[in-house]
């Protein structure tokens, strides 16, 4: 018996160590693949800064990589049954931080395109491209209806970047940016009434089902947004909600209106947070940059990880579905059907040939097609349409063309039709004092542009009666980034004598300016701010404004001294004396660049010119 026992144990014991080594190798394996997930898709994002490509080009590359081709990242096997609603969920976050930003005075006087674009043109999208489907891609009525359906949306994740590297007037920035955001729950909600109907199965006998399932939709959706916008801004109103809470208290909200509105009516949610975000958005006594701000290190966390996940889903087999039909049907889409749709809205507009053409040649798909496609096959091929398995290579298809065509095109056009400046070299100036105007006047001599803020009438005056832009108002009023054309500029420098007004400008600044673009004069030692209030210190360290004007109390002058691109640093100091003060240097194609206490000794090659304030004779 004892001998009998110990078998018993000895065995038990190799066989729970057995199972304990392979869920140990699970674990390890799991964690493994999180990790290649979470690496790859900060990879990706430096890639797309690095060399001002869209991320995802590169994560899109990464994902096939990691699926299709390396086989090392399965999605499904990863996170099972809970993918598709992790997909839903990251969606609804994605689309919440994009409408959070939707102004309404942006679009003052682009409201009529706005609304066209997002009903008319989705509707034109859809007929065209069901048509294009049915014809080209060979594919049944009602795939072809979904797949077009789908395609009525196009991608903030992407768009977002292309304006931002394009720099467009205002203007179609904010066409491209509200139509991108307001009709992906429209897209999707078209995308869920064609899926019902096909589930009907019966054309004839779907009109009405449609138009009923299209109204609950649409009146649940915007009831629950409504409701969860209340509900938010009555307690921030309120205080609530203290403010080290404020981003997990937003998730979780958004998970609840999304959530709850989908269990009200199927696929109502992703309209509900559109809504919720719009109307938190426009309204005037709660601020919620705070929340901005986080959300959109959370957008660019996910859409990384989704788009990765999505694309390494698909299988090599997936591309046989690619061939010369696909071909034709993308130049259908980018060249015919797209400008119908553009021009068509823009009827009677305001906005000249040149604006909607470059519109026209706008309308990358993203993360919305992507994930819309993958549930809906998911479920349709589930359901017996096995013809439904091409939605998704051909979604990513239609994805992965736009965004290199629109990434590679649009920057071209933009500048062909003078609508962008993608590289802008002018700069904002806070502040208009005498010091200050004299400066302006040598850049402008240096054909560098300058806008200078004061909230200072005479001064103001002063600087537009010598050929100077200069606008009268405080950096704090809440119309002043409407007011000026921000993509123009490339750079702030706040250089009024109050230290506080300086690291406001900054920080009024910093939602529209990366930190390294952002100067102050050096604060005066006895004013506390902290260093992560304020911008990079201006001409060299610790330089004052008092010490800044005391330069043109002693007789220096502000002045553009053009240069040989061999004339360097130190030349330039055996010139005119190192009591002189360099502030800007300015190269052969034109890049301004900003002295500052972080600026290497050395000038960078090919300097044309040199804007100084300069001690002795010039």
């Amino acid at each position: 018996m004892d001998y009998f026992n110990f078998a018993y144990n000895f065995i038990a014991a190799k066989i729970n160590y057995a199972s304990y080594q392979a869920h140990a190798a699970l674990t390890e394996h799991l964690l493994l693949n999180l990790t290649m997930i979470l690496f790859l898709g900060a990879l990706a994002q430096w890639l797309a800064w690095r060399y001002r490509f869209p991320s995802i080009a590169f994560l899109l590359l990464f994902g096939f990589m990691a699926g299709p081709v390396g086989r090392f990242i399965d999605p499904d096997k990863l996170f099972g049954k809970t993918f598709i609603p992790i997909v839903s969920l990251s969606v609804a976050f994605i689309l919440f931080e994009g409408a959070l930003s939707l102004k309404f005075s942006e679009v003052a006087s682009t409201r009529k395109v706005v609304r066209n674009l997002v009903t008319l043109g989705a509707f034109i999208t859809l007929v065209m491209a069901a048509a294009a489907s049915y014809f080209v891609l060979k594919l049944d009525i009602w795939l072809s209806l979904l797949f077009a359906a789908i395609l009525t949306v196009t991608g903030p994740t992407v768009i977002l970047p292309l304006l931002r590297h394009i720099k467009p007037v205002s203007k179609v920035s904010s066409v491209l940016k509200w139509e991108g955001i307001v009709v992906d729950p429209i897209g999707a909600i078209l995308a869920v009434l064609v899926y019902q109907a096909m589930i009907t199965g019966e054309f004839e006998s779907s009109h009405i089902f449609i138009m009923k399932h299209f109204l609950k939709i649409v009146s649940a959706g915007m009831a629950v947004g409504a409701l969860g916008a209340a509900f938010f801004y009555t307690l921030l109103k309120n205080y609530l909600v203290p403010e080290f809470l404020q981003n997990p208290f937003t998730l979780a909200l958004v998970a609840c209106v999304f959530t709850g509105s989908n269990i009200l009516m199927e696929e109502s949610g992703l309209l509900a947070i559109t809504v919720m975000g719009i109307m938190l958005a426009n309204q005037k006594k709660v601020d919620v940059k705070n929340i901005l701000v986080f959300k959109e290190n959370l957008r660019v966390l996910l859409i990384s990880i989704l788009f990765i996940l999505l694309s390494s889903r698909l299988r090599i087999r997936d591309f046989e579905y690619l061939n010369a039909d696909s071909l034709i049907f993308m130049v259908l889409l980018i060249f015919v059907i797209r400008p119908v749709c553009v021009f068509a809205s823009a009827i009677k507009s305001d906005m000249n040939f040149r604006e909607k053409l470059f519109i026209s040649f706008m309308a990358p798909r993203g993360i919305i097609a992507a994930s819309v496609s993958s549930v809906f096959a998911l479920n349709l091929v589930e359901a017996g349409h096995k013809n439904a398995a091409m939605l998704v290579p051909l979604t990513f298809m239609v994805i992965v063309v736009t965004v290199l065509f629109y990434s590679i095109v649009s920057p071209w056009l933009a500048r062909r039709l003078s609508i962008s400046n993608t590289d802008p070299q002018a700069l904002i100036i806070i502040g208009a004092q005498p010091p200050v105007i004299k400066v302006a006047l040598a850049l402008k001599d240096a054909g560098i542009q300058t806008l200078l803020l004061d909230n200072n009438p005479r001064r103001i005056d002063d600087a537009v009666s010598l050929g100077l832009t200069a606008y009268a108002s405080s950096i704090m009023a809440d119309n002043i980034i409407d007011e000026i054309e921000i993509s123009s500029y490339s750079k702030v420098l706040a250089m009024t004598s109050n230290d506080k007004v300086n690291s406001l400008a900054v920080i009024r600044f910093a939602e529209h300016f990366e930190k390294n673009e952002m100067f102050q004069i050096a604060a005066k030692l006895d004013t506390a701010i902290p260093r992560s209030l304020a911008g990079r210190q201006l001409f060299r360290e610790n330089l004052s404004y008092l010490e800044f004007e005391d330069y043109f109390n002693k007789g220096a002058k502000a002045v553009n001294i053009p240069v040989t691109p061999e004339f360097t640093r130190a030349d330039f100091e055996a010139k005119y004396g190192k009591d002189s003060l360099i502030l800007f240097t300015i190269d052969i194609k034109n890049k301004l660049d900003v002295i500052n206490a972080e600026y290497p000794k050395a000038w960078p090659p090919k300097i044309k010119s040199v804007v100084a304030l300069v001690t002795g004779s010039i």
